[in-house]
């Protein structure tokens, strides 16, 4: 699918240790999951090292949180995509990361053909000590929050990028072509939220 992405280095910054971003996503009318979930865009510190494909963390070589999505569902006949993070951090279980569904308050339940804001925060944690958090909102609702997390032992691990990363699986390939849309991208220290209507 897409494989975009935006380091910090690339574009003159410091590489920091907390960050927001926001974009608005539309999934198409042939938008459905049957087979397997996927990744959506997030942030990341691979720095090629770990953090992504069974490259598991050890607090030294890297991290990620990037999206995700699930199996379409069905309800009265309707279309749901479930979202959340897909995020590799030094306390999960086994060489994948872990994926968490956003189940606050509405959540995180996306309609066929309809523009979301989606908006996710990172801060990562002082290296001796399980502060990390992780958040998400959707059309300005929280619909996610994790604290407690560790990312890193040492400060050379930062946000490197805002990784761009629209994919199918897993190792599964998609049974048919589906079409995502991606708009109105902004990248901020403070939050940022839905744009203003005229």
């Amino acid at each position: 699918g897409l494989n975009q992405r935006l380091r910090f280095k690339d574009i003159g910054e410091l590489e920091p240790d907390h960050a927001y971003f926001r974009y608005y996503i539309r999934l198409a009318d042939n938008w459905d999951q049957t087979v397997t979930q996927g990744k959506l865009p997030g942030f990341a510190g691979t720095y090629n090292r770990a953090g992504w494909g069974s490259r598991k963390p050890n607090g030294k070589n890297g991290w990620s949180a990037r999206g995700h999505f699930l199996k379409t569902v069905r309800v009265k006949n309707k279309r749901l995509n479930p979202i959340g993070s897909y995020v590799y951090h030094l306390d999960q279980y086994g060489h994948y990361g872990s994926a968490w569904t956003w189940s606050k308050g509405e959540g995180g339940l996306l309609k066929n053909d309809r523009w979301y804001c989606i908006e996710q925060f990172v801060q990562l944690n002082d290296p001796d000590q399980k502060n990390g958090v992780l958040k998400a909102w959707v059309d300005g609702r929280l619909v996610f929050e994790q604290q407690g997390l560790r990312f890193r032992l040492s400060n050379e691990l930062k946000i490197e990028e805002v990784w761009f990363n629209i994919y199918h699986g897993g190792t599964a390939n998609s049974p048919r072509d589906q079409t995502v849309y991606i708009d109105n991208f902004v990248l901020s220290k403070e939050y940022i939220g839905p744009m203003k209507r005229p």
